[in-house]
């Protein structure tokens, strides 16, 4: 694209579409004791599942646009992006807890220690990579 002194641009035009799915389900549980006035246990549990054929976001750059539209001649829905386990699906998360309150004098204030224990499940990995596939279709340019 250029503008009207022949200066060059490139135009990205972003649109909705229906053709990505994500399903998100999930069941968190806490719970906390307190079993002294300086002593307190706690946990925390999430099951969850995320099925879809787009996870709509990653780690270093949060959400992310779908390309499903982008050369369609070259794709097809049934194993460019099937329907499944996500790659941001984590079915298990568990976090445990203890925090104690130091016995030291009132009048140096309050220090208190805490003890973090943390378990996840694995993430499903990717066999995403790049394919030439100049062999298997043909340039619609030429």
């Amino acid at each position: 694209m250029a503008d009207s002194t022949g200066r060059q641009y490139d135009l990205a035009v972003v649109t909705n579409t229906n053709q990505v799915e994500r399903d998100y389900k999930g069941l968190n549980l806490q719970v906390a004791y307190r079993i002294t006035p300086k002593l307190d246990l706690g946990a925390n549990y999430t099951l969850s599942q995320a099925q879809g054929n787009f996870s709509g976001e990653n780690a270093t750059d949060g959400p992310t646009a779908a390309i499903v539209n982008e050369y369609p001649e070259y794709k097809q829905a049934s194993w460019n992006y099937p329907i499944g386990n996500l790659a941001t699906d984590q079915r298990h998360k568990l976090r445990v807890w203890a925090n104690w309150e130091l016995p030291i004098p009132e009048s140096a204030g309050k220090f208190n220690l805490g003890l973090l224990q943390r378990y996840d499940s694995y993430q499903p990995t990717s066999t995403d990579g790049t394919i030439n596939i100049s062999g298997y279709v043909t340039n619609p340019a030429t």
